[in-house]
């Protein structure tokens, strides 16, 4: 290979893909710079065009380890050894949430093994033969290989990319074009304003020396809204809590609304949703683990309502509550919670996951005083409850 590498930028995007699908955090901006690096200087190794690109692709530990033999996979499998090729995904790294839930189950398994013929049903015994079926991120839905299993059947709910964040981005911005705005008591000048400015046009009308009179307009000056976010993190909460989050980075990011995480207390995270990094996603999964039982949503919302220098509760506030509605409080507290900040003029949205609305008692007291029911079980669910609803 001493001729300088020509490689068209379809093979880039198809191998910008390939990682993508591998569990990179990679997209077309890294795609760019793949084609950038090429056309800088001549390159007539392929070891020169791995090493340039490296550093692109990868943002962690588990990348660099990965990268060398997804790359000569990809442009050169003759150098690869052995006969095996990646069909799915590859086993990506557990986080804390799951560390938690296998050091949980670990005790469980061991004392209480499947029987055999069980573990014959299940789809890893076909796929897998060499793997350790224990471990539950040998699966066939993380490892490489052949799979009874989509590899995308929740992508929705456990895995996220880039280009989803955009979709939700573009998303909040059509969402905040189309909130309504809320007057405020003071005036500005405006060309098309309902009130006459008498001062103004006293003015312009002597800088005139008076032979002509210009009327001055003016009219309220309106606010947009403030939106406020409360995601459910706890137990029940678990597989929604991926949807809510990256809803609430999306609308943070747009919109610059306020974040907040409850299970049996509040907590505010705004801060960590301004990065996104790996260190920040751990902290994230910390805070969203569930490590105590119960779902106190009164006693959180009252806790919001008294972060009064912090926080300004009125006209001007939306509240979004991503919850599926089990209170460990009691079934009055939660209305009564809702009523306090209802007076204040709040609008309250409570987006759920489930097919059917909460049916617990202390959401069926709070139903005349939510605005909007919207369902958000995954992605289209919660575009269709905003364009029927906000768009």
């Amino acid at each position: 290979m001493d001729r300088e590498l020509q490689w068209p930028s379809e093979s880039v995007i198809a191998f910008t893909s390939f990682l993508r699908e591998s569990g990179f955090q990679i997209g077309v901006q890294e795609s760019a710079d793949f084609l950038r690096v090429l056309g800088l200087q001549p390159l007539h190794t392929i070891d020169e065009v791995q090493r340039l690109w490296q550093p692109i692709a990868c943002q962690s530990k588990r990348d660099v380890h990965a990268w060398s033999d997804l790359f000569l996979r990809f442009w050169v499998p003759h150098r690869v050894k052995g006969s095996s090729k990646v069909s799915g995904q590859v086993k990506q790294s557990r986080s804390l949430q799951q560390r938690i839930e296998q050091s949980r189950s670990h005790g469980s398994q061991s004392a209480t093994p499947p029987p055999s013929s069980v573990t014959a049903q299940t789809p890893s015994s076909d796929g897998d033969h060499h793997g350790n079926q224990s471990d539950p991120a040998s699966s066939p839905r993380s490892m490489g290989g052949a799979s009874q299993v989509d590899a995308l059947h929740d992508r929705e709910a456990q895995q996220w990319m880039p280009s989803d964040l955009a979709t939700l981005e573009h998303l909040a911005r059509r969402v905040q074009r189309n909130l309504p705005t809320t007057p405020t008591r003071r005036w500005q000048t405006s060309l098309y304003g309902s009130k006459l400015d008498g001062r103004r046009t006293l003015r312009k009308s002597a800088a005139l020396l008076g032979e002509s009179l210009i009327p001055c307009w003016r009219a309220r000056r309106r606010e947009p809204v403030e939106l406020v976010i409360l995601a459910d993190v706890s137990r029940s909460m678990e597989a929604h809590a991926a949807l809510a989050l990256r809803t609430a980075r999306a609308f943070h990011r747009i919109m610059g609304a306020r974040i907040f995480v409850f299970h049996v207390r509040l907590m505010e995270i705004t801060d960590l949703m301004k990065r996104d990094t790996p260190a920040v996603q751990e902290r994230i999964n910390a805070v969203t683990a569930g490590f105590q039982s119960g779902t106190r949503i009164a006693q959180s919302l009252r806790t919001l309502h008294s972060l009064k220098p912090n926080l300004s509760l009125g006209r001007r506030t939306r509240l979004w509550i991503f919850s599926d509605g089990y209170d460990t409080d009691g079934p009055d507290d939660l209305p009564a919670a809702l009523r306090e900040l209802t007076r204040k003029g709040v609008k309250v949205d409570w987006f759920y996951p489930t097919r059917e609305r909460p049916a617990s008692s202390a959401c069926k007291n709070a139903r005349p005083l939510v605005q909007n029911w919207l369902a958000a079980g995954n992605f289209p669910s919660l575009r269709a409850s905003l364009q029927s609803t906000l768009l």
